[in-house]
This record gives C-alpha cells, sequence and structure tokens, in this order.
C-alpha cells in the first residue's frame, strides 16, 4: 500500500478507520460504564450483596473487552486522523520553535561578538577588558 494522500486507496482506508475507531471507542466506554455503574451498584446494595449473586468474573471480562475495544478505537481514530494531526501541530510548533531558536541564536552571536583574543597570550577574553583576565597584560 502506497502512502500517497492522492491514492484511493489509503484515502478509503482513512475514511474507514475515521469512522469505525469512534465506533470502537463508543463501544469501549459502553462496556466499561456498564462494568463501573454495576461495581457500584453492588455497594448501594451491601446488605444484599452475596458473594453467590456476584458474577465478578463476567464483570472483568466485560471490562476488558471495554478497555480492548477503547484502545483499538483509539488507535484506529488516531491513524484516520495523523495527516490532520501532525499537519497541525507541526503548524502551531513550528514558529514556536523559530522564535526559539532565533532568541538562542541572538545570544551566542552577541557572545561571540563580545570575545577577543588577547594579542600576548592567544585566550579569549572580553572584548570591554582592559587587562588580559589569564596573563595580565595591557590590550
Amino acid at each position: 500500500l502506497k502512502l500517497d494522500p492522492n491514492n484511493k486507496t489509503h484515502v478509503k482506508i482513512k475514511k474507514i478507520l475515521k469512522i469505525i475507531g469512534p465506533i470502537f471507542i463508543i463501544i469501549g466506554i459502553f462496556f466499561i460504564a456498564r462494568t463501573i455503574i454495576s461495581f457500584m451498584y453492588s455497594f448501594n446494595h451491601f446488605s444484599e450483596l452475596s458473594f453467590n449473586n456476584m458474577n465478578s468474573s463476567s464483570e472483568f471480562i466485560n471490562f476488558l473487552i471495554g478497555a480492548i475495544f477503547l484502545s483499538i478505537g483509539g488507535q484506529f481514530t488516531k491513524i484516520g486522523y495523523l495527516r490532520e494531526f501532525v499537519k497541525y501541530t507541526s503548524e502551531e510548533v513550528s514558529p514556536i520553535a523559530k522564535e526559539t531558536i532565533n532568541y538562542v541564536m541572538k545570544d551566542i552571536k552577541e557572545e561571540k561578538n563580545d570575545l577577543i583574543y588577547c594579542k600576548h597570550c592567544g585566550k579569549k577574553i572580553s572584548s570591554d577588558s582592559t587587562y588580559c583576565q589569564y596573563c595580565g597584560k595591557k590590550l
């Protein structure tokens, strides 16, 4: 499968993932919510609760099924919207990264311009120095 945005098969698969992903997420949320509600309901009716009536293994399986559906749905949705997400993120991050790099480079350029070499010992020193901090001679 060629990952070309103009490839009809690729576009079709992305559309399917954009539909199936949220459906799987909803199914997963349903199973997990059902398990949580059943669990909370058992605490409200604690006096009627007996371990014979508790079907904890089926509740665990329901929770596990919900988690699997939720995870698969999240991955399908992520893959379906990946191009849009990356494009949006790069448009948001690029200006900030550019500003940061320019800020750092400005400081680096200023530091380079502020340094000179001592005529006597050859060490780098500040351009506003009157005496070399290494050899002590007047510049």
